[in-house]
């Protein structure tokens, strides 16, 4: 029943329940589909329908995949130049170009300083894929030259630099897996980190790292860059492949450049038979990565610890 006290989400969305029971599904999509974009309920929009904008963004992603699912792109996404390798010029010292005497242990990206940058530019040299003198700095050029080794060794194009990309360079001496920076839980008393790479993110409360829970996101969204709650909603719906779904603990934190293109944590949405839209037990897998098609899928329990845990004007910083 729709109720003159409801908030306005939750009248559209007891609107579109009972239209659903009195109609069926296929009748509910047009209605269904305009009710939910008066509302602002996103993650599942076609990709001109929305873009995501950090509050301050380090870097756009790019992805070799697309998402199963339309996905938005991102406003601060910019192309890349073209390519073009250039054969070294003779060295006469070769230990400053070959990787042999170095090595990465840490993952390595946009604005990252570090000798492991170092290491890598020297391996790009070897590889004629970089042609500046190497230095720590991980800057534009890295990036372009990082993800032209990428796609040329097949592993995932996306300038970043971790176990895949280094194993294949021949430098990585880390675990399959990284833990967590402590580091990005500075400055803040409270705040929640995605590491999209990883498909995982954790909570910082007074500087340290509280709980890390599994994720499920897109391949391209949300940018790298740090955003605000901006609102929560108990309860949200979506169109997923053309499936009326809903979600619970809805919390913003990116908005898209048209109404109904909000991204942010949810929990796992579910069709109307009860049916989750994706097995628990595959959230946090990296194979899973690109079912989202924009938002951060959870576990209902990590959902419900998210809610509890942020407010709004909170910070969420993604970090790839």
């Amino acid at each position: 029943m729709v109720g003159v006290d409801m908030p306005p989400l939750s009248r559209t969305m007891a609107t579109v329940r009972s239209l659903a029971m009195a109609t069926g599904p296929r009748a509910l999509l047009p209605v269904a589909v305009v009710a939910l974009t008066i509302a602002g309920v996103g993650c599942s929009l076609d990709s001109s329908d929305a873009a995501t904008t950090p509050v301050e963004s380090s870097t756009s992603m790019s992805a070799s995949e697309s998402s199963s699912e339309p996905a938005s792109t991102a406003s601060t996404t910019s192309t890349a130049a073209p390519i073009t390798t250039v054969e070294p010029a003779p060295i006469d010292d070769v230990s400053k170009t070959e990787a042999g005497d170095c090595a990465i242990s840490t993952r390595l990206a946009l604005d990252v300083v570090s000798p492991g940058v170092e290491c890598l530019e020297r391996r790009l040299t070897a590889l004629g894929l970089f042609t500046e003198p190497p230095d720590e700095t991980f800057d534009a050029v890295t990036q372009v030259a990082v993800e032209a080794f990428q796609q040329q060794s097949g592993v995932i194009v996306d300038g970043i630099v971790g176990p895949q990309s280094a194993g294949a360079l021949g430098v990585w001496v880390g675990g399959e897996e990284l833990p967590p920076d402590p580091s990005t839980c500075a400055g803040l008393d409270r705040m929640v980190v995605v590491d999209r790479f990883y498909q995982r993110a954790w909570t910082c409360q007074d500087g340290a790292i509280v709980d890390e829970i599994p994720i499920t996101s897109s391949w391209n969204q949300p940018d790298p860059g740090t955003y605000n709650v901006l609102e929560k909603d108990l309860e949200a719906a979506s169109i997923l492949s053309g499936e009326y779904s809903e979600m619970t603990h809805f919390v913003v934190f990116a908005e898209g450049e048209y109404t109904g293109a909000r991204v942010g944590f949810h929990s796992m949405p579910t069709y109307r038979s009860g049916a989750f839209v994706q097995a628990l037990d595959t959230v946090g897998d990296l194979d899973a990565r690109g079912a989202s098609s924009g938002c951060i899928r959870l576990l209902p329990e990590d959902a419900d610890m998210i809610w509890d845990f942020i407010n709004v004007g909170d910070r969420v910083v993604v970090i790839t």
